[in-house]
């Protein structure tokens, strides 16, 4: 149950570690079954798995899980074509979606760069508590300092 709640469930934080785990793991899946799959349209579940995990990566650097359907446009964009459109008319000009998809694929995975990349907020933020202290509680140096000089003088 507590590895449904963590792909599924965009309330929380995530850290680092784990959305990068999750982006290597969902990529080399949907990348084994492409080979093995001539028909991609069975594909959709990617972004179903990561668009909690890029949600709750969200909410670790304190923005809005709305900003994930800026990096999932993509998806919509290629459900599009999936259903039959090829092309749209934009001011008088006839823009094949492979164009909008090669286009719009690069802002979708700087962002996505940059989710990864990026120290998460210290502490508890409005979207919960500090994914990584469970792991190792962050103690400032001055702190740790001032209470390892208070053990070694008892």
């Amino acid at each position: 149950m507590k590895l449904l709640t963590f792909l599924f469930s965009p309330m929380g934080r995530v850290r680092r570690f784990n959305f990068v785990y999750a982006w290597c793991a969902v990529s080399m899946i949907v990348s084994m079954i492409s080979v093995f799959m001539v028909d991609a349209s069975l594909l959709w579940f990617a972004p179903v798995v990561l668009w909690p995990l890029t949600v709750k990566r969200l909410h670790d650097v304190n923005l809005s899980g709305i900003y994930s359907l800026i990096i999932y446009q993509i998806y919509g964009l290629w459900a599009l074509y999936l259903a039959g459109l090829t092309s749209v008319e934009f001011m008088s000009y006839s823009v094949t979606m492979e164009t909008l998809v090669q286009f719009m694929m690069w802002p979708s995975a700087l962002c996505i760069f940059y989710l990864m990349i990026k120290k998460g907020q210290e502490g508890t933020n409005e979207y919960g508590l500090d994914p990584t202290w469970r792991l190792a509680p962050r103690v400032p140096l001055k702190e740790f300092l001032k209470w390892t000089n208070e053990t070694e003088a008892k």
